[in-house]
């Protein structure tokens, strides 16, 4: 039992069902109401949202590991979804289109980043961090510095193809291919 505490992942996974059972009582329902936190719509609900931040983990567990460093992916991540969303709601083009607008805009600024730090010979930090500048200036030029509220029901009535479980599936299959990728 003495090795289950010296695995880091073990030590992980404990933290994380302390911090389920304490928001479970924290917000345990008055008088027969469903339970906000602990029910399966809720639970899909995080994980919609925290895959984006899962995908872009294993991005940056690559870069870690092989002795870089990246500064810009938060930025990056920020302007395509900017781009993406302004071609889709605003601007009209299809779903399809938007999405790959929104990756061919992280691609670019991916190689740009690259050529920056292997051709130009930059040290990945500055180079990085130059792009983190720009990606953050292109995303308040192109939304004018305000944040739009497109109403969901907008997305809904523009959506083209449905997405409900594609965020969680999409995780899954990053994590897996990245997986197989990183082994020797």
């Amino acid at each position: 039992m003495k090795w289950f505490w010296r695995v880091r992942e073990a030590r992980t996974v404990i933290i994380l069902l302390a911090e389920i059972a304490f928001f479970t009582w924290y917000l345990w329902p008055e008088a027969g109401r469903s339970h906000p936190f602990l029910n399966g719509a809720n639970g899909l609900l995080i994980l919609k949202y925290s895959s984006v931040y899962g995908i872009a983990a294993v991005g940056a567990a690559m870069v870690i590991i092989s002795g870089g460093v990246d500064l810009s992916p938060g930025a990056v991540i920020a302007l395509a979804g900017v781009v993406a969303g302004k071609l889709f709601v605003e601007s009209g083009y299809a779903l399809a289109t938007s999405l790959a607008a929104g990756i061919g805009v992280g691609v670019l600024a991916g190689a740009v980043t690259a050529a920056l730090v292997v051709l130009v010979g930059l040290p990945p930090f500055i180079a990085t961090l130059g792009m983190m500048g720009v990606a953050r200036g292109a995303a308040f030029i192109i939304t004018e510095g305000v944040v739009s509220a497109w109403s969901l029901t907008t997305v809904r009535w523009r959506r083209t193809a449905s997405l409900k479980r594609k965020p969680v599936s999409s995780s899954v299959n990053t994590l897996l291919s990245h997986s197989l990728l990183m082994q020797r």
